[in-house]
């Protein structure tokens, strides 16, 4: 049995990173990715039964094929092991290849997103790259929502704001939206105080 001394430490990794990394993300949490082949976690590594060390590059699989991931945020280039892998918001990150017959093999695919190679953000260790709806592939409805998203420049936790002013338009919190998109700085404000339960907003 493998003990992975890597997913002990990802918890609190994760925690550090998420608030450095809020820039990088994308503005919406609609992007989704299917996994093509049995994936391990990006930043995995351990010892084996007998006491060896293993590295990232040869974590065992987490996650069977067919999966679905959700909330994809990020694509990231780890530039110490050269693996990449995606991202999810209140998760973690997965890698994008599996290696077969000692070669990396693609093993996810997005399903309703680009990587926006144009704007790497780029740290000592990994590359950042965001991701952006793309319009093929996502209904008008939500297409809308991540333009509100957008423009009321959120933090993906609140989020739910903008999918409030499309889904309840004339609620009281969608009005405060609206107020914050022509400038007024104390809707903006607001805003950042509401909660869903103040709103009414259940999903």
């Amino acid at each position: 049995m493998r003990i992975r001394i890597g997913t002990l430490l990802l918890t609190l990794w994760l925690s550090a990173a998420s608030v450095s990394a809020a820039a990088r993300t994308s503005d919406t949490d609609f992007c989704k990715t299917i996994v093509l082949r049995p994936i391990a976690y990006l930043y995995e590594e351990g010892v084996d039964e007998n006491g060896v060390a293993f590295p990232a590059t040869a974590a065992p699989p987490v996650v069977e094929k067919g999966r679905i991931i959700r909330r994809v945020t990020q694509y990231v280039v780890d530039r110490k092991t050269g693996l990449t892998g995606f991202c999810a918001h209140f998760d973690t990150c997965y890698r994008a290849t599996a290696t077969v017959d000692g070669r990396q093999v693609k093993a996810q695919r997005l399903l309703n997103c680009k990587i926006d190679f144009k704007h790497p953000d780029k740290e000592d260790d990994t590359i950042y790259y965001g991701l952006d709806l793309d319009p093929r592939r996502n209904s008008a409805h939500d297409l809308r929502i991540d333009r509100t998203t957008r423009k009321l420049s959120l933090d993906i936790d609140l989020d739910w704001l903008a999918i409030l002013s499309v889904e309840a338009p004339r609620s009281k919190c969608a009005r405060t939206v609206r107020r914050a998109l022509t400038g007024d700085r104390r809707a903006r404000e607001l805003l950042r105080s509401l909660s869903p339960y103040d709103c009414g907003y259940v999903r």
